[in-house]
């Protein structure tokens, strides 16, 4: 059930951002399968950003 509330979800993060190294380990902690996206590596993934 958690699984399909969270399937339309994605964190957007830097791999070094002590932040987002909290959401991450948060998801895990959690067993939450949210999908990461690396801004600073993929620039399709940068566009959607700010696109959105």
């Amino acid at each position: 059930m958690v699984d399909q509330q969270t399937a339309g979800l994605a964190l957007y993060q830097y791999e070094a951002c002590p932040f987002c190294v909290k959401v991450r380990r948060a998801m895990k902690r959690n067993g939450l399968n949210i999908e990461t996206r690396d801004v600073k590596r993929s620039d399709s993934a940068r566009e959607e950003l700010q696109a959105g």
